[in-house]
């Protein structure tokens, strides 16, 4: 059960991820208030009531948007998704119910709806607080569990894909002579130029990019000052070389294995552990690549 808490999850905390969602949750909201009309509100003249109810569902959405934005400017690395895991998706849904309550509670003292005074209204919000967690944690375990068989059972279809995509590059490039590529710099010196079998993939690093290439049978890194954009341009006309993430370029002839959890797809090559992730947008398209 602990052990669950600490995995991978996927992660979509995009701006325009947030106002959907915000947008969403707060359409619930105001059908529920609509709907059943609780905590006396089917005692209010019906302008009075449908005022208060767009209310509280601006405050809903106004709220959850605010919350997003202070943690984002705050924290600018707290939403990333090789940091996420499982827990951190349950505690960020957590506080966003808490935050809400909290911002709905006021309002509606503010207008005199609650006669509780604010000590009976904030033991109210740690019950809603408490009442949550087991919900939100079940439902976040449930689909981290749904998603990593289903990427699972996927990755193993990717694999023979790929073990078939190997196969038909070897045989093409029999008779094809080794090609080379340069990854040019923006400063004068440290161009590299390697051969193209011995290309892994480029990572991206601020205003830098990290080179990994195979140089005597063992992992070499080389820096260099440009842009992902820029190196994918300068290689359009190779095909084997995909910007499978916004962050890496990979060399599709040098996969080795294809892994997947909940987040999506993650790339292994030789003599390094480290994985390349696959953009969940891009998976569709890593699958068309491989299929070649």
């Amino acid at each position: 059960m602990f052990r669950v808490l600490t995995q991978p999850y996927p992660i979509s905390k995009t701006f325009k991820s947030q106002i959907w969602v915000a947008s969403i949750i707060s359409s619930g909201v105001f059908f529920l208030l609509f709907v059943f009309q609780p905590f006396g509100l089917d005692r209010l003249p019906v302008p009075l009531l449908y005022w208060l109810i767009i209310g509280y569902t601006a405050v809903c959405f106004i709220t959850m948007m605010a919350n997003y934005l202070i943690i984002k400017i705050l924290f600018p690395r707290f939403f990333t998704e090789n940091t996420w895991k499982v827990y951190k998706e349950i505690l960020w849904i957590l506080w966003t119910v808490l935050i809400v309550s909290l911002a709905n509670g006021l309002y509606g003292i503010m207008l005199g709806r609650f006669e509780l005074g604010l000590p009976h209204s904030f033991d109210i919000l740690f019950i809603t607080f408490v009442v949550a967690i087991a919900p939100v944690s079940l439902m976040v375990i449930l689909k981290h569990n749904l998603l990593l068989k289903k990427n699972l059972r996927l990755a193993t279809q990717l694999n023979q894909n790929l073990q078939q995509y190997h196969h038909h590059t070897e045989i093409t490039n029999k008779n094809t002579q080794s090609l080379q590529i340069t990854f040019k710099s923006d400063e004068k010196k440290g161009e590299l130029t390697i051969d193209l079998d011995s290309f892994f993939y480029a990572q991206a690093s601020d205003n830098y990019l990290e080179i990994y290439y195979l140089k005597n049978e063992k992992l070499q890194k080389a820096l260099l000052r440009n842009t992902l954009k820029n190196i994918e341009m300068d290689f359009a006309a190779f095909p084997q070389l995909f910007r499978c993430h916004r962050s890496f370029l990979i060399n599709l002839n040098n996969i080795k294995k294809v892994e997947g959890n909940s987040q999506g797809y993650k790339l292994t090559f030789e003599k390094t552990d480290f994985q390349v992730p696959v953009a969940r947008n891009l998976a569709k398209v890593f699958k068309e690549k491989i299929r070649d």
